[in-house]
């Protein structure tokens, strides 16, 4: 090493030991002035000798500090708060002095006007943020990974694209529309989500659920017309003109939804409820197919028990079947049932799944054409398919305020089954799903795709699973999916008229066998939650019983009926301390749990309104009565004076919020205490639930801030030291 750098590492070791000389010589001073500052904010508690809640003299001297706490406090520095040589050394600190040495933010109360003006505020890059966030494809697609995504989108597009021509159809003849329709439906509001939407892995399209609650209201309706004869092609597009006007009126209730923020909609539905919602529309759906199954036709029934009515009407004319019908019912059902058996065995193994669907269509097609099977045995096919594009029409308005429960309903259940299986997949694939923004992408699907005589769409379960795992890794596969779709719409429709719509119903069941499967979720609610097995059960019988849109109205009802009679009788606690630990757990489900002498903790799991106020304070009342014989306070010889004869210290982690009425019985309790000379303590409140106080004006006028505390543990070792100080 050179004379020069010597030296400079001399210099710089003084320099080094100059600066840690400093901070020795100021780190005494720094704890002096944190011991006073944590001795000037000790305030008196509650109920004690020196003071008297409610008045002025007691609020002046809360924000006093006494002369007895001072000289407690003033002995340690307030780096004894911090110390972690063990749990019971540190001293019990309230939420004032929190305030002090968290620096508490003070709340800042704007009004509704600025509220407003800084939500409405304009800017260049605001401007950009709003319209790049309400259009995502202009942030995803510039940086598209061409390379690493495209191969994938392509194989995974062209699968799914394959599953959307025979389901599109099924679901148009569920939906009681021309099975060009489900085309149409799984073409246009594909494009439109390509651009709106922002999960990556849901397959928007027709979906039967839907398309069963859209044909049941179309059969509800009857159409008025002072026409002598009425043909054929007049009752279909007087039901696609239904659907359309149905679809839109659900598009506009989304994106109202989207504008109001209501991207939590979707919570409405719990899963008990969409699981037995779904299976009784698998039911209705399952109902609606036997008549094409059977080659027989039946009377529409509507209202009440419909599909009780229709079940007996299909029993009735079950010796009317067409024996080629239900020939082909069969062949198409074990063929399609023993492929997705075989594609599940295979699922290792097989790159993607066997497209068995559009298998059977294409064999359907053949033998159709070659065993001429409508002429020669009567089995009924979908007919005339024409080419192109459907030209945009409004349709007439005059039945929107019939429409209006229907279409909340389409709304609703439409929104809720794609929130919930694109929230599982963002979770899965780690990227965020935005709700609000799903809501108008779905809304723009159906109001624009209803101008183009579509029906109500959302994401499909099947589908979805098929483009994640065939390598979709964006919704460019959805785009090649829709250019399938062209491609038949322009050249190929007139292939499929002589499909049977037989094998349309055979796809359509087959395909609810997951829906049937959630029926084994019922032992499983039996011996964990039967509460939440009633909110299956209703939801299955309401949505069987009456229709489903009303159905659905009725099993919300009632899901949100429980979620009150949960709450109006919240759980309480007496909590004691384990022995040698500062956690405090309820005394009759732990053995070693102790009451701490002349303390009762009172806990709460759940919030305080007025259903369960009355019995909150009530249970309070008899703790505190059994804790003044039970657990009276244990004087020692020594000491002079009691301050207080009990503590009471509520428990409020498990309070997330207190009504009106909750908190004028809470002020009324406190000054029963105090004139009992009751001490009360309230431990680890929510910010939340502490500005409801303030703003009732609870505190500081019945409650100083010095009665808050952040842990059970603090509030008692607080209770502590008061008892064991001497005057």
């Amino acid at each position: 090493m050179s004379l020069m750098e010597e030296k400079k590492a001399r210099e710089q070791h003084k320099g080094k030991k100059r600066k840690e000389g400093k901070n020795i010589h100021t780190a005494g001073p720094a704890r002096e002035a944190g011991s006073r500052l944590l001795s000037r904010e000790r305030l008196p508690l509650i109920g004690s000798s020196r003071t008297t809640v409610g008045t002025k003299s007691s609020r002046a001297a809360q924000r006093s500090c006494s002369a007895a706490e001072a000289d407690t406090m003033g002995d340690h520095s307030l780096h004894s708060l911090y110390d972690t040589t063990g749990p019971y050394q540190a001293l019990s600190v309230d939420e004032a002095q929190l305030d002090v040495l968290g620096q508490r933010r003070e709340k800042q109360c704007r009004s509704v006007w600025q509220k407003l003006k800084a939500k409405l505020r304009c800017s260049g890059p605001r401007v950009k943020s709003c319209f790049l966030s309400g259009v995502p494809l202009l942030s995803w697609l510039p940086h598209y990974l061409f390379k690493e995504n495209a191969f994938g989108d392509l194989i995974s597009g062209i699968s799914v694209g394959i599953m959307h021509l025979p389901q599109g159809m099924a679901n148009a003849i569920l939906a009681n529309v021309p099975p060009v329709f489900g085309l149409y439906s799984s073409f246009y509001p594909i494009l439109i989500y390509f651009i709106f939407g922002t999960s990556k892995h849901i397959s928007v399209g027709t979906f039967s659920v839907l398309a069963i609650m859209v044909g049941t209201v179309i059969n509800d309706v009857e159409f008025a017309d002072d026409r002598a004869e009425r043909n054929e092609n007049d009752d279909e597009m007087d039901r696609v003109i239904l659907a359309a006007h149905l679809t839109i009126l659900c598009g506009l209730i989304q994106i109202l939804l989207c504008v109001l923020r209501c991207g939590g909609v979707c919570r409405w539905l719990s899963r008990p409820l969409v699981s037995g919602y779904t299976i009784a529309a698998a039911v209705h759906v399952t109902i609606h197919q036997l008549p094409l199954l059977m080659g027989i036709s039946i009377h529409t029934h509507r209202g009440f028990l419909a599909m009780a009515w229709t079940f007996m009407d299909v029993l009735y004319r079950v010796s009317g079947a067409s024996p080629g019908t239900l020939v082909v019912s069969s062949v198409s059902m074990a063929m399609l049932a023993g492929g997705k058996i075989l594609n599940s065995r295979l699922k290792g193994r097989l790159p993607m799944p066997i497209p068995w669907e559009l298998l059977l269509v294409i064999l359907a097609i053949v033998l159709s054409e070659q065993l001429d099977l409508p002429g020669r045995y009567g089995v009924q096919t979908v007919g005339t398919i024409p080419t192109g594009l459907s030209a945009p029409a409004l349709p007439t308005l005059s039945l929107s305020k019939e429409l209006l429960l229907p279409s909340l309903a389409l709304a609703v259940v439409g929104f809720g089954l794609n929130a919930s299986l694109g929230t599982m997949y963002a979770l899965k694939h780690g990227y965020r799903f935005h709700s609000n923004q799903e809501l108008l992408a779905l809304g723009v699907c159906n109001a624009v795709g209803g101008l183009f005589q579509c029906f109500a769409v959302s994401c499909s379960m099947s589908r979805s699973m098929v483009q994640e795992s065939t390598g979709g890794k964006t919704q460019v596969s959805a785009l090649v999916s829709a250019l399938l779709i062209l491609a038949v719409l322009l050249k190929f429709g007139p292939l499929f008229e002589k499909l049977p719509k037989a094998v349309l119903a055979v796809i359509v069941l087959v395909n609810l066998q997951g829906i049937f499967a959630q029926i084994k979720d019922v032992p499983k609610l039996w011996a964990t939650d039967r509460l939440d097995l009633l909110v299956w059960s209703l939801s299955l019988l309401s949505a069987l019983l009456l229709n489903l849109d009303v159905g659905l109205g009725a099993a919300v009802v009632f899901s949100l009926v429980t979620v009150v009679f949960r709450t109006q009788r919240p759980r309480f606690a007496v909590l004691g301390v384990i022995p040698g630990s500062d956690c405090y757990r309820d005394v009759k489900v732990y053995l070693k749990v102790k009451q701490v002498p002349g303390v009762t903790v009172f806990s709460c799991s759940n919030p305080l309104y007025f259903a369960n106020t009355d019995l909150y304070f009530r249970s309070l009342r008899e703790a505190v009565k059994t804790g003044l014989k039970e657990n009276p306070t244990v004087s020692s010889p020594g000491q002079q004076g009691a301050v207080s004869q009990h503590c009471v210290i509520l428990e409020l982690s498990g309070v997330c919020f207190m009504d009106s009425t909750s908190i004028i019985v809470l002020r009324t309790v406190v000054e029963e205490f105090e004139a009992r000379q009751i001490s009360l303590f309230l431990a680890s409140c929510p910010d939340c639930l502490f500005s409801q106080m303030k703003d009732h004006g609870l505190v500081p006028d019945c409650l100083a801030r010095c009665c808050f505390f952040p842990s059970v543990h603090h509030a008692v070792q607080h209770w502590q030291q008061i008892q064991t100080r001497t005057p």
